[in-house]
């Protein structure tokens, strides 16, 4: 141990698109101490948005694109990853995500010296879609493997528990967030370029790509439910990548007469900017591990609207920060609309209260701290 002057540290992820999980990985990799530990990407699909940003901030991205050759390409890439490994001789494995997990875990079991950390990002209900190859029994098999597993809420660990992990094994890690990065909603200052929409129009955003599980429909149908009870004009902003969904959201936003108050704004990068100029942030999801989106309307002083799922309820204090709702309920997601779109004081109320929580709970710092003590922990011991 005495020889190894930094820790060296293999993410395994799937992909580096915009997404979640992804975002969370280019904070870590950024903010980590970089005297201490040196994170080397290992993506099994290369090319994606954020991997100019993860080399710009000087992280490491490993591995050839493979991704046209389809599942010889999957192969290639864990050859590869064998390879890398033996090169570069990394400390602790850490895989991100189920194909990761699964792929990781194989093409490196011959290397019996390092360390091995999985992070769970969401609610188990994502092995029910890999039924062939009997996901849930393959991840069981997984987890004697790991020294240390992670759940980004206490809902993640707790189905980890229930999988039989180890309670000594299961950390807690929240997101974290920069909240100074985020500036607190303000009236007096907000704008309307980058959205070209009424200063005075009530604008309700919805951060979350464009999958069916994210609730999306729902969302749509209970602002339809709720549209003439709302004082004065409204906008809901979508923003976010498109998995296939658009053409049938944007069919249902026509089929309700909403075309003129919906807008579609894709993957953007100046998200801060967008959620400042928001009145109210939301989030309709199935499913949720833990949000990196409510985090963020929380650090720009957003109340927030959320299903209660995974670990929403752990930041949202419902009726304190923000509402909490039924998942798959147009009715319960229309009537909090309805109630924070007509009460301006509730809103800044509620604001007030999420950016302090998401500093003092939530905050970039301690989800780095987290991040050291668990690879301290697995190089070193308790």
């Amino acid at each position: 141990m005495k020889n190894i002057k930094k820790i060296k540290i293999f993410i395994v992820v799937g992909q580096l698109d915009i997404g979640g999980t992804e975002l969370h990985i280019l904070n870590v990799a950024k903010n980590i101490n970089k005297e201490k530990y040196e994170i080397t990407l290992f993506p099994l699909k290369k090319g994606g948005v954020l991997e100019k940003q993860f080399i710009s901030n000087g992280i490491a991205v490993k591995g050839n694109n493979y991704n046209k050759l389809g599942k010889l390409g999957l192969f290639l890439t864990a050859v590869e990853l064998i390879f890398l490994s033996i090169k570069y001789k990394p400390n602790i494995f850490h895989f991100f995500l189920p194909e990761a997990y699964i792929i990781g875990t194989i093409f490196t079991c011959f290397f019996t010296n390092s360390k091995r950390i999985m992070s769970r990002r969401s609610l188990n209900i994502y092995q029910k879609k890999y039924m062939k190859i009997n996901m849930m029994w393959l991840e069981k098999t997984f987890h004697k493997n790991m020294d240390f597993i992670t759940g980004n809420s206490s809902a993640v660990c707790k189905q980890l528990m229930e999988e039989g992990v180890n309670k000594d094994k299961i950390k807690l890690i929240y997101n974290g967030i920069n909240v100074k990065a985020f500036k607190p909603r303000d009236d007096n200052n907000k704008s309307s370029q980058s959205t070209n929409i009424s200063k005075s129009d009530l604008v309700i955003i919805c951060i979350a790509n464009l999958i069916p599980y994210k609730g999306h429909a729902d969302l749509i149908r209970a602002i339809k439910l709720v549209d003439k009870q709302i004082l004065g004009n409204w906008r809901l902003l979508l923003v976010g990548r498109d998995d296939g969904f658009s053409e049938y959201l944007r069919t249902l936003i026509a089929e309700l007469n909403l075309d003129k108050n919906i807008k579609f704004l894709g993957e953007v990068e100046n998200v801060p900017s967008l959620i400042e100029n928001s009145d109210i942030g939301i989030l309709c999801s199935h499913q949720e591990g833990f949000s990196n989106s409510i985090l963020e309307y929380m650090a720009s002083g957003l109340p927030t609207i959320a299903t209660d799922v995974g670990g929403n309820s752990e930041a949202i204090i419902n009726g304190i920060n923000g509402l909490i709702v039924n998942p798959y309920s147009p009715y319960d997601i229309g009537q909090a609309i309805l109630k924070l779109a007509n009460n301006e004081l509730l809103r800044k109320e509620m604001g007030s209260s999420a950016r302090e929580t998401a500093n003092k709970k939530f905050s970039m710092d301690k989800c780095i701290s987290k991040y050291e003590e668990l690879y301290d922990a697995a190089m070193f011991g308790n």
